[in-house]
């Protein structure tokens, strides 16, 4: 080969590794600049705050107040104890097309002070304005089970009954 020929080789073979370099370096950078640019992180959505006591949420019925339309929610939590239930009812605005909002919740203290555990629900809505919750109130005690029932109409208002 003449020297000409092995110089346009070498020439040749040398572009080919600047051009790859080249690729490379500009890869680097480009990632460099990618990873070092401030991410702006999304808002956590609320549910990532929900509180790990809280272990069952229903949604289940209908009321309403005039023109205001809305469902119930059930939220069984799990007492500090780790043995025994609290029990939540909350009504729910949801009129179409606005964003939902909580009207009332009340915390059912009756099954509070009976420190027990909630079993064997089932829950209804035989009627608007009107939820039934049938449960198991179980007494880690060896007192054995009472079957009690729970009554929502319009917000605010329950009714909590034993039924044997």
């Amino acid at each position: 080969m003449s020297g000409a020929g092995k110089h346009a080789e070498d020439d040749a073979h040398r572009d080919g590794y600047t051009e790859a370099m080249n690729r490379s370096l500009f890869a680097l950078v480009f990632a460099f600049v990618v990873v070092s640019m401030p991410v702006r992180a999304a808002e956590p959505h609320p549910v990532h705050g929900l509180d790990l006591s809280v272990r069952e949420v229903t949604i289940e019925g209908t009321w309403r107040t005039g023109d205001v339309p809305g469902v119930y929610r059930i939220v069984i939590a799990t007492q500090p104890d780790g043995r025994t239930a609290q029990l939540f009812i909350q009504w729910l605005a949801a009129p179409t097309g606005t964003i939902v909002r909580m009207v009332e919740s009340a915390e059912i203290l009756e099954v509070s002070e009976m420190a027990v555990d909630i079993g064997n629900v089932e829950i209804e809505a035989p009627a608007e304005n009107r939820l039934i919750m049938r449960f198991d109130a179980i007494d880690h005690d060896g007192h054995g089970a009472l079957r009690l029932e729970l009554t929502a109409e319009m917000p605010g208002r329950y009714r909590l009954v034993k039924t044997r």
